[in-house]
């Protein structure tokens, strides 16, 4: 993924596909540590919190391999 002017990064459609990403989803990133995160696409009826069992996926700092 690269990081646009604008801090905008175009996720890759395997993982839009295999997390239900649509325009207006809204997702938050948390910090595993270790350059290390998840994405987690949030609830849209609450837009605050994982639903249960909601796909999360872990995303890997490019600069370490």
């Amino acid at each position: 993924m690269k990081v646009w002017r604008d801090y905008r990064v175009t996720i890759p459609v395997e993982i839009r596909r295999k997390l239900g990403l649509y325009p207006g989803t809204e997702v938050d990133f948390i910090d595993l540590g270790n350059d290390t995160f998840e994405i987690v696409k949030l609830s849209p009826r609450s837009g605050r919190s994982r639903p249960k069992g909601a796909s999360k996926t872990p995303l890997r700092n490019s600069s370490q391999g």
